[in-house]
């Protein structure tokens, strides 16, 4: 197969989306791949794990004036077609079998026209909802109705990142074949977990890494409930900024910066009890806590710590914990004496060494990358060889 990766998600490993990009395209083994991606100031310099076109980015001051002024629907399909013009040329010399994309900007949407060229099918990763992630405007709705759900609609391969992401999309634009594909992790670090030596009496040790942005209400509401036990919060993040200058300020957290994943593992494992997966309340981000699945906690089960799980009572997270973790682990609120309970249940050896073989069975199971790359190559496999189109 013939693969172009065309999208705004630039293929490196670093964090997030960035890094579950880089994770599948390195994985690909027997298949031509060409990347059409943006020039963008954090990957810079770095290597892509396929051949590649960098479209240069748009200007500051272009930013600026998009951000404020006139409908979000005008400038993304303004920047569609500018990607779109310096795509085309490269991708008819490719002549690929299958365009690969992520639903996350107007890349997207250049995507969708190239593969509408070029006669070839379209295959796309749903981890966010583009809609959703636009400046507010009264006209993004019938906007979104019409384009984004024809681009939907024209899809060979709809891929999501959890369930509720299918829910989600189907509300929008109608129900169509979809296939889910969890947040592909990193792979298993060697050797099976031996918790560390602890005291019946020692506080609880919990650590976070990941985004703190929009996650900011849970993890103080731990650390609240940490400081009547005197345990502990160990954070791990690239956020900056006042909020986070603030949270390392406070009384037993530990701010360890930012980490390179097989450090962070090792420290988990070497050092704590516990890790967080806060998902914020803030009315503004609930679309996106309802539809979006973590990706940390495919990469909290690889590391086999209990989990614990706060957020609202129908984000995706504390979805996925009722159903596959203990009722220990699960708080779907920000009342301090749940949290306080909860953290006091991972003080006991028993309910650790249970909730810890719930993360490894799920670290085997639906999260296990070797799993996860299958599933989305069957996936790319069907729409290249002419995959049902709804």
């Amino acid at each position: 197969m013939r693969l172009l990766y065309l999208s705004s998600v630039v293929p490196v490993e670093l964090n997030a989306g960035y890094s579950l990009a880089y994770r599948h395209l390195a994985r690909l083994a027997g298949h031509e791949v060409f990347i059409i991606t943006r020039e963008f100031d954090r990957a810079a310099g770095l290597e892509l794990p396929h051949p590649a076109l960098r479209i240069p980015e748009p200007s500051r001051n272009y930013y600026r004036v998009s951000g404020r002024i006139g409908s979000p629907a005008f400038w993304m399909e303004r920047e569609a077609a500018r990607v779109r013009r310096a795509a085309l040329p490269r991708a008819r010399e490719f002549a690929p079998d299958l365009v690969l994309t992520v639903w996350a900007s107007a890349y997207a949407l250049a995507a969708a026209d190239v593969a509408e060229a070029l006669g070839v099918p379209l295959a796309i990763l749903f981890h966010d909802d583009i809609e959703h992630m636009m400046r507010p405007h009264r006209g993004n709705r019938a906007w979104a109705a019409k384009r984004l759900a024809r681009i939907y609609r024209q899809a060979a391969a709809r891929i999501c990142v959890g369930p509720a992401m299918v829910d989600w999309l189907a509300a929008l634009y109608g129900a169509a074949p979809t296939e889910v594909v969890y947040p592909i992790p990193a792979a298993a670090p060697p050797g099976r977990l031996a918790p560390r030596a602890r005291r019946a009496d020692e506080p609880v040790r919990v650590g976070f890494f990941g985004d703190l942005g929009g996650n900011y209400g849970p993890v103080h509401a731990v650390v609240d409930a940490l400081g009547d036990t005197g345990g502990e919060l160990h954070v791990f993040s690239h956020s900056t900024g006042a909020e986070r200058a603030a949270l390392a300020r406070r009384a037993g957290v530990v701010d360890h910066g930012a980490a390179k994943p097989r450090e962070l593992q090792a420290f988990f494992r070497a050092s704590l009890d516990a890790t967080l997966i806060p998902q914020g309340f803030e009315a503004d981000t609930l679309t996106l806590r309802r539809s979006c699945f973590p990706s940390k906690i495919p990469e909290a089960c690889q590391i086999g710590l209990p989990l614990l799980v706060v957020g609202p009572p129908d984000g995706s997270a504390v979805r996925w914990a009722r159903a596959s973790l203990g009722p220990e682990a699960v708080v779907d609120g920000l009342d301090r004496a749940r949290i306080g309970a909860a953290l006091r249940a991972l003080g006991d050896a028993a309910v650790r060494e249970r909730e810890s073989a719930r993360v490894a069975a799920s670290a085997a199971g639906e999260f296990a990358p070797a799993r996860l790359q299958e599933r989305l190559e069957a996936a790319l496999a069907r729409a290249a060889a002419g995959g049902a189109r709804s």
